[in-house]
């Protein structure tokens, strides 16, 4: 049985049960960050080398590593950032009020059953407004209760904290239990009402995995995962699918590992064919051997296998931030096809992106992917030729949902995607466990 991860055990110090009870809430000094970030580091297996070739898919059977019973732990709490920028943040007890707190844990005023609470940025401070009287706050706001805590008509979980930030605005930040939180994923981050049912749980498997790597890496932050792409896309108001529930108790508690470790478990709408190395999309990002690249036969029947886009050459060296139009490009690409790195020839001279920095300045829901199989010069204008959607990394969502269809259990998809991957379960039991 392979060893697990210490910090999987560490990261659930505060279980649901004991945010409602309370607990202090303090930022992490900068000798505790470089403390966690060299845990990190220790915890995170060396990637592949910049030579390596995406490695074969192995016929292995996948391993599934329980949790000890010494060691089993309760399902965690993950702190979404529900808003951001806010000016002016109201929030609503729920049955069992709640207790407010600030950022060292010391306790300022009650919120009676369904009582509200109004939160203003300060100047270096937070104006809290209660119907027992107004406090002044630093850093931020923390609202416990044993009912969700609503917030703009939609109720958020049982702990909520608002942070004051550095440019003066709020973020809001809900804490939710994790199989809670995969509600809103997987209908934010697939067309569950029409994805087969392995892809779903296999996307939970992913989802689940991506959410605790986040956690372990932004512990000292004041939330751990956002609502869009920059994260994984979350919807609210989707704890009664009953296809969505299915698939995350099928696979609960269940994450991918790699030697034992956590890594990131990437994902994307569409390959295209094959996926690539980590390292290739983001060298400056921790990866795994399990995210090294797999061939892929099953999207071909996502509506982006293939894709085309034409971009004016002056719009393109704006959005490039050159100030000047783009005279032509050429790219270095990666074994799998994709564009490594873009050189781009204009006026001023000649500037190198990076392959993903390059997608993002120019429009990544336009130009697809780096998988591009023809740059046409049509004078005044370049037209790309591609394939796949996303930046290419873990797992196939189109391909999962092939292989599904093909008859391939959550486990092989996941095997398939995640070379050498484990599947280990961290808390509670499942209905029927991953194959």
């Amino acid at each position: 049985m392979a060893s697990v991860d210490p910090y999987l055990w560490a990261v659930f110090a505060e279980t649901p049960q004991a945010l409602r009870a309370g607990g202090r809430l303090a930022m992490l000094k900068t000798r505790s960050t470089v403390a966690m970030a060299m845990l990190v580091a220790g915890s995170i297996v060396t990637s592949c080398s910049s030579s390596k070739r995406e490695a074969p898919v192995s016929t292995a059977p996948l391993k599934t590593v329980p949790a000890s019973p010494a060691t089993a732990m309760s399902e965690p709490a993950i702190r979404v950032a529900i808003a951001k920028t806010q000016t002016l943040v109201n929030l609503t007890a729920g049955a069992g009020g709640a207790l407010l707190s600030d950022r060292s844990g010391r306790e300022f005023g009650r919120l009676q059953p369904y009582q509200a609470l109004t939160v203003r940025a300060g100047t270096g401070s937070l104006q809290v407004a209660t119907p027992s009287g107004n406090s002044v706050c630093s850093g931020c706001v923390d609202a416990k209760g044993t009912a969700p805590i609503t917030f703009n008509n939609s109720p958020l979980g049982r702990r909520v904290t608002v942070w004051a930030d550095a440019n003066g605005t709020l973020t809001v930040v809900a804490w939710i239990e994790i199989e809670e939180y995969l509600m809103g994923v997987l209908a934010g981050e697939v067309p569950y009402q029409r994805w087969a049912p392995e892809a779903l749980k296999a996307q939970a498997i992913v989802s689940r995995s991506y959410a605790l790597h986040q956690m372990k890496m932004r512990a000292a932050e004041p939330y751990d995962v956002e609502t869009t792409e920059a994260s994984q896309v979350f919807r609210m108001g989707h704890t009664e699918e009953p296809i969505l529930q299915a698939a995350i108790d099928a696979t609960r508690g269940q994450v991918l590992t790699c030697g034992g470790r956590l890594f990131p478990a990437y994902f994307h709408s569409t390959c295209g064919g094959a996926t690539t190395a980590a390292e290739r999309v983001f060298p400056d990002r921790a990866s795994s051997p399990a995210l090294c690249g797999a061939p892929c036969a099953f999207c071909r029947h996502s509506p982006s296998y293939q894709w085309s886009w034409q971009v004016d050459k002056t719009e393109l060296g704006r959005r490039l931030g050159l100030g000047q139009p783009v005279l032509g490009l050429e790219a270095v690409t990666d074994p799998s096809g994709r564009a490594e790195s873009v050189r781009v020839r204009y006026a001023g001279g000649e500037r190198i992106f990076p392959g993903n920095a390059f997608r993002l300045a120019v429009g990544s829901r336009e130009l697809k992917s780096l998988w591009w199989s023809q740059v046409g010069d049509g004078g005044t204008f370049l037209r790309f030729e591609g394939r796949g959607f996303g930046h290419g990394v873990g797992m196939c969502q189109y391909g999962s949902d092939g292989m599904a269809r093909a008859g391939r259990s959550c486990g092989e998809i996941v095997r398939h995607y995640f070379p050498g991957s484990e599947l280990t379960t961290l808390y509670g039991a499942t209905t029927t466990a991953a194959r």
